[in-house]
């Protein structure tokens, strides 16, 4: 599934990901807004991301619990990597070129 955005696109600072931009092009691609939460807690069979502290976090929520968690350093990589799992791009690059963690 083509995200419109490519990794030349993601190394560029004008092209930062962050919540606005990840659910103007979740939106854009169609994907079903049911699927996942971009404000946390635990939707029912759904993806979430949540600033938690000074990281990052996205997680797969079902009956209420939170399952594969993953930690992120930057807000751009945890959304690069809700977008990757969403539509199935595992090429996304997940990091933050600008990231040194």
């Amino acid at each position: 599934m083509d995200t419109g955005w490519t990794a030349a696109e993601s190394s560029s600072e004008d092209r930062h990901v962050d919540i606005g931009r990840l659910q103007a092009e979740l939106d854009r691609m169609g994907v079903n807004p049911s699927r996942y939460s971009l404000k946390g807690g635990t939707p029912e069979d759904g993806f979430s991301i949540k600033s938690q502290g000074r990281e990052w976090i996205v997680y797969y929520s079902e009956r209420g619990g939170r399952y594969n968690i993953e930690k992120f350093a930057t807000e751009h990589a945890a959304c690069r990597r809700l977008l990757s799992l969403l539509t199935g791009d595992t090429d996304a690059p997940t990091e933050d070129p600008g990231d040194t963690h």
